[in-house]
């Protein structure tokens, strides 16, 4: 989490790596060993992955899932993290590896299940707009165009004639020739569930046009998974999801190049919640938590399954670390759960410098409440400010993976850092 060098009081239930007292030449390492979730709020350039995601992926042991948006964090420890347990790389666009990495997050749906229709709608209603739709007519056609895919969803998890149970299949029925036709046949000719019968069903009996008009809304809905590289990081699983929820060490990177973050924004959000969902279905607590590493939250738009697991998760093994560049974006990412969010995570920290007075402000009354804007304003380029629940906040020096002797020999160059040839 930071260096205690002795220039600020020691916090109580703050660990140092040894009992000795720090000072400037002598500075102490402060550990979080627990299982709270953490928040991270920084400016942009501050420092959130050389001093906190990078140092966290060198140093804990247990399960990893992280947003990589540059692919760096994958680039910088995948070698370490190998030594610990199986890595899997989701590529879509190829940006630091061959691609080839997949996650299908409707292979562990139970068509069995109690919930099984609640589980297809759950990542269904990930395809709809972040922004909500205007007037009752905009909501009527998203909310049938997520009607069709989540029927259609159902039928691929369900039917065992579909070879390929993915969203890519989804895709490929929603993009038939003839439609209406092609779906008309496939529920008289093919085993059906009473979910995809009762969706499509009522979806065919619409009169043409206003068919039409939710074909519109299902189309543009799904259009990001036109690419083949993006389908095929849908179909099948590069490592079994039993690694996931056994609780033993693994990580999976989510690699997502900056100019993709919100035009396939849906596609990350389906990721995340499938493996959210994963670890949600643990039957037994793992000796050591699972670590979200949740970088560019607020790109990401807001996920509903994040937010289960915040306020749930830790008894199943699960520790979110929420990165945002300020407490501004999260309150707009998460209007109804910001506060909620901010509640349950044990762990508070920011990097200066702060690039404005009024997210100092708001840090101070949200997050801070010993400490005044104008000490958050003045943190140095150096200076992290740490604070957890019931404990006084602290100054301590950040931490630096390419400096800092714990994690000497375990990282590899960052790419992005390199010299162009």
């Amino acid at each position: 989490m930071g260096w205690d060098d002795g220039s600020s009081r020691h916090a109580p239930g703050f660990g140092l790596a040894a009992p000795s007292e720090a000072g400037p030449d002598h500075p102490r390492l402060i550990v979080d060993g627990s299982d709270a979730h953490a928040l991270v709020c920084a400016p942009t350039g501050t420092g959130k992955g050389r001093s906190f995601a990078i140092p966290a992926l060198l140093s804990w042991t247990g399960g990893v899932i992280a947003v990589d948006p540059k692919g760096e964090l994958y680039g910088v420890t995948a070698r370490h993290r190998r030594t610990l347990g199986p890595v899997l790389a989701i590529d879509p666009f190829h940006d630091a590896t061959n691609g080839k990495g997949a996650f299908n997050p409707l292979s562990n749906l139970d068509p069995k299940a109690p919930g099984f229709i609640d589980d297809v709608y759950a990542l269904a209603s990930l395809f709809a707009s972040d922004v909500p739709a205007t007037g009752q007519d905009g909501r009527f056609w998203e909310d049938w165009g997520n009607d069709v895919i989540a029927g259609l969803t159902a039928h691929v998890a369900w039917c065992e004639t579909e070879t390929d149970r993915s969203f890519g299949r989804v895709y490929e029925l929603l993009h038939q020739d003839d439609l209406v036709y092609s779906l008309a046949v496939l529920l008289d000719t093919t085993g059906k569930h009473p979910f995809t019968v009762s969706t499509i069903g009522s979806w065919l009996q619409l009169p043409e046009v206003t068919r039409g008009g939710v074909i519109s809304s299902f189309l543009q809905q799904t259009r990001m998974l036109a690419s083949p590289a993006v389908r095929a990081s849908l179909s099948g699983n590069s490592f079994d999801p039993a690694i996931i929820q056994s609780g033993k060490p693994f990580t999976v990177y989510l690699i997502w190049p900056a100019d993709k973050l919100v035009s396939h924004a849906v596609l990350l959000r389906v990721f995340l919640t499938g493996l959210t969902n994963l670890l949600m279905r643990r039957r037994r607590k793992p000796k050591r938590p699972t670590l979200m590493l949740i970088d560019e939250a607020a790109q990401i738009g807001r996920v509903p399954a994040l937010v289960s697991a915040t306020t749930l998760g830790r008894g199943y093994g699960i520790r979110i670390a929420w990165l945002f560049q300020s407490y501004a974006q999260m309150r707009k990412t998460y209007p109804q759960e910001h506060e909620a969010i901010m509640e349950n995570c044990g762990t508070v920290l920011t990097f200066g410098r702060h690039s404005s007075f009024s997210m100092s402000r708001t840090l101070s009354e949200m997050a801070f409440g010993d400490v005044s804007a104008d000490t958050l304003f003045a943190l140095g380029r150096d200076q992290v400010m740490l604070r957890r629940s019931g404990e006084l906040s602290k100054v301590a020096r950040k931490l630096d993976y390419l400096r800092d002797a714990p994690y000497r020999g375990r990282y590899d160059p960052n790419r992005l850092h390199m010299p162009m040839r």
